[in-house]
């Protein structure tokens, strides 16, 4: 790790405002002391209820995950914890993919991104937000994920539980690759990876389930619904 900075060194060094923080969304900006550049990650600007109730424990379990991941490369380098609201990790110059265009990506690059994301699930950790482009980052030519607040381990409490969500989130990694693959270079897809596209994980299955559960109960409890109430006793 590198040298600890204070806020007001953070706030002195800054070079970019990536993204100005509010609500459920910290800060994030780049800063540069003695021509080192990092990425400060901060939830203490987001609303008081949020910063109060999860900003410590997002803070925590992105640490964590970025710890678990020290040394696999694609993975920025955790460099500081400034306290419990704020974090640094490694800068990485590059590009991500919400603004690559189709055709752009190699073969090589999908190669390491799969190798990437093996390197992940070996280590007992799942990314869990690839279907948003600007967590997948190319640098140089190789692939860097980003953001990894939502990641999943297999080790930890609720074992069974436990065991199958991680399996559905690995799948769910998987597919995302293979989408990405399909929108930026369709040419390259394989027929597994078709397959995959085609089919519902069990998480999907889930979520479907209790969208249309939600509805219904909309439905029974909005005003008109004593005609529907009515026509499902008949």
């Amino acid at each position: 790790m590198s040298e600890r900075m204070t806020r007001t060194e953070i706030e002195q060094n800054t070079l970019r405002l990536v993204r100005r923080g509010g609500g459920t969304r910290p800060d994030v900006r780049v800063i540069e002391r003695n021509g080192h550049r990092q990425v400060a990650k901060d939830y203490r600007a987001c609303a008081p209820f949020f910063r109060l109730c999860f900003g410590r424990l997002l803070v925590r379990r992105e640490v964590a995950n970025y710890r678990r991941l020290q040394g696999v490369l694609g993975v920025p380098r955790l460099e500081s914890v400034v306290d419990p609201y704020c974090f640094l990790i490694e800068w990485v110059d590059g590009q991500d993919c919400a603004h690559i265009k189709r055709g752009q990506l190699s073969a090589d690059y999908f190669e390491l991104l799969r190798r990437l994301l093996d390197a992940l699930h070996v280590a007992g950790v799942v990314h869990c937000d690839l279907k948003y482009r600007d967590n997948i980052m190319v640098v140089g030519g190789r692939p860097y994920l980003v953001d990894f607040v939502a990641a999943f381990t297999r080790e930890g409490s609720f074992g069974p539980l436990r065991r199958w969500l991680y399996r559905q989130f690995l799948r769910n990694d998987e597919k995302a690759l293979a989408k990405l693959k399909a929108e930026l270079a369709p040419d390259l897809v394989t027929d597994d990876e078709r397959n995959l596209l085609a089919q519902n994980t069990g998480l999907e299955i889930f979520a479907h389930l209790a969208v249309y559960v939600l509805r219904a109960m909309i439905r029974l409890l909005a005003p008109g619904g004593r005609k529907h109430r009515r026509r499902l006793k008949r």
